[in-house]
Parts: C-alpha cells; sequence; structure tokens
C-alpha cells in the first residue's frame, strides 16, 4: 500500500494504473541485486548476473518513465495542472531540462519511501501491540469501525479514486 501511495503522489495516475505493480517488482529485484556480493566485489562492467539483472531492470524503469512522459507530452492539457511530483518538477523549467534523470531520482525517491515506511509502521505496530495493548484495541475497533463506514460512502463508489 505505502509503494502505492509513492507512486500515486510522486508520480500521477497514469504511473499508478499502469505501471504501479511492475515498479513495486523492478524495486524489489533491484534492492535484491544491489544487495549481491557479486556487486560488491565485481565491477558492474562485468558479466556477471546480479549485475545484469540491475542493469536491466533500471533499463526497464528508464522505458517506463520514457513511456507515460511521452503520453503526457501528447496531452499537455491535461497534465500541466496534475497534482503529482513529476508534473511539479516539469513545469519547473531548470529540471524540465534534465528529463533523462527522473527514472533516477525518483527510483531514489522510491526506495527509502518504502523501506523507511513500512519499518517504521511495523516498529510502532509493534510497540504498541506489545507496550500498550489497550491503544492498540483501540486502533484495530478504529479501523473496523472506520473500514464499515467507508463502504457507505463515495470513497467506495466506482467514481471516485481509490487505493487497492
Amino acid at each position: 500500500m505505502v509503494h502505492k501511495v509513492i507512486v500515486r503522489c510522486l508520480m500521477g495516475e497514469d504511473f499508478y494504473e499502469k505501471s504501479c505493480d511492475e515498479l513495486l517488482n523492478l524495486l524489489h529485484a533491484m534492492e535484491s541485486d544491489i544487495g549481491s556480493p557479486l556487486n560488491m566485489i565485481i565491477p558492474d562492467w562485468m558479466p556477471q548476473p546480479p549485475a545484469k539483472r540491475l542493469k536491466k531492470a533500471r533499463a526497464r524503469v528508464d522505458e517506463i518513465f520514457h513511456d507515460r512522459l511521452q503520453e503526457r507530452s501528447l496531452a499537455p492539457e491535461i497534465w500541466a495542472k496534475s497534482a503529482n511530483y513529476i508534473a511539479h518538477t516539469l513545469n519547473d523549467t531548470t529540471i524540465a531540462k534534465k528529463q533523462e534523470f527522473l527514472p533516477s531520482q525518483h527510483t531514489l525517491l522510491m526506495f527509502p519511501s518504502h523501506t523507511s515506511t513500512v519499518a517504521s509502521i511495523s516498529w510502532v505496530i509493534i510497540s504498541v501491540r506489545i507496550l500498550e495493548p489497550v491503544i492498540m484495541a483501540m486502533a484495530k475497533a478504529n479501523v473496523i469501525i472506520d473500514a464499515q463506514a467507508s463502504r457507505n460512502t463515495t470513497l467506495c463508489s466506482s467514481e471516485a479514486p481509490r487505493l487497492s
């Protein structure tokens, strides 16, 4: 869920709808290959499996960005006022000239956002569950009540955007 929020807010609805799951898979693949002992010892220009996979994943992220930005360039009036970080950066004339760096920039933003947010949420839940069982019970009850209430609002209608 954290990844979906990151993609929607940083990249926009087009990335969310067309590439969200693939970006998550690529992020996990890159994370795995970056930590490979072979990548720590052998330079990436030598043909070794983790370096090849990492290069392929990075190329696919570049391709996804190129495709989405190409689609946006065909309908600039729609995307000019879009409320996401890519639209914001493309409206900045100094950054817009450096579009080729957007895939790398966003990959770097996704790594810490994904891992540190998930880690923080996990530790909070563990800490509250162990140290404050009454607060944990209240939080669970609120989640259940909110989930039931949201089924009856426009947030769950087919017309409203949803995070799934």
